[in-house]
C-alpha cells in the first residue's frame, strides 16, 4: 500500500488507520518528492512496540511512504531568468543555453511556488550570465541553485512553405518565416524576401529550411 507525508516527520498515523496514538512522531520524513518503503518486518517491530493491533498477511507485505511535494518546473525557472534578462536591456529574441541547466525545484507541501533571480550578472559582449534562483523567496529560501549560460539571439529567417524543385517561381506566398540562432546561420543564406521572389531552386528545396544564395 501507500501513504503520504504531508509533513516533516512520519507519525504512526501515517502508517496505520484509527491508531489512538497516531500522532506519535516515528522518525524524520524523506525529503519532499521522496519515498520510503517499510518492509513486513519493520512494520510489524513498530506495531509491537506501540501496541497496534496489526500482523503481516504475508513477508512480502510494505508499504511505500511518498513525502507530498510542490513541483516547480524548470519552465517556470527558465522564464524567470528570461524576465531577468530583458530587464537587463536584452531586446532581441533569444534562447538560453545552459552550462549548467536548472533541475525542476522540489519544494515542500505548500510551499509558495515563485522564484526569485539573485546574484545576477550579464556580459552583453559575450551573451553569458549567471545567476542563483531562489524559491519562494531570497528572504525566504527553501531551494537555491546557481546557474549559468549564454544566451542564442535569433534572427528570423525566410524559408519555403511547401517544398520546391528546379523551374517552380518563388512567390510572396511561397515564403514563411522562422527564427534561428544568429552564430548558426550557415554563410551565404538567404534573409529576405527580396533574396527568394522571381528565383527557382536550383535542385529540390525543402520547406522550412533556410536556402542559401544561388
Amino acid at each position: 500500500t501507500d501513504g503520504t507525508i504531508p509533513g516533516d516527520y512520519i507519525r504512526l498515523g501515517d502508517i496505520f488507520d484509527g491508531t489512538k496514538n497516531g500522532e506519535y512522531v516515528l522518525g524524520p520524513a524523506p525529503a519532499p518528492g521522496k519515498e520510503m518503503i517499510l518492509n513486513a518486518k519493520t512494520l510489524y517491530k513498530i506495531a509491537s512496540a506501540l501496541e497496534v493491533d496489526w500482523k503481516p498477511n504475508s513477508a512480502q507485505e510494505q508499504i511505500i511512504l511518498r513525502r507530498d511535494a510542490s513541483v516547480l518546473p524548470q519552465t517556470e525557472i527558465t522564464a524567470a531568468l528570461e524576465k531577468k534578462l530583458k530587464e537587463n536591456g536584452v531586446s532581441d529574441k533569444f534562447t538560453i543555453d545552459y552550462m549548467n541547466a536548472p533541475s525542476d525545484f522540489i519544494l515542500p507541501a505548500g510551499t509558495e511556488k515563485t522564484i526569485e533571480v539573485t546574484a545576477f550578472q550579464f556580459d552583453p559582449n559575450s551573451d553569458h550570465f549567471e545567476a542563483v534562483i531562489v524559491s519562494p523567496s531570497a528572504e525566504k529560501p527553501v531551494k537555491r541553485a546557481s546557474v549559468s549560460g549564454r544566451i542564442e539571439r535569433l534572427v528570423a529567417v525566410p524559408v519555403l512553405r511547401n517544398s520546391l524543385k528546379n523551374g517552380d517561381i518563388i512567390g510572396v506566398q511561397d515564403i514563411d518565416w522562422i527564427d534561428m540562432a544568429q552564430n548558426k546561420i550557415p554563410a551565404g543564406t538567404a534573409m529576405t524576401e527580396k533574396d527568394l521572389i522571381d528565383m527557382t531552386p536550383k535542385r529540390v528545396a525543402a520547406a522550412g529550411k533556410p536556402m542559401l544564395l544561388l
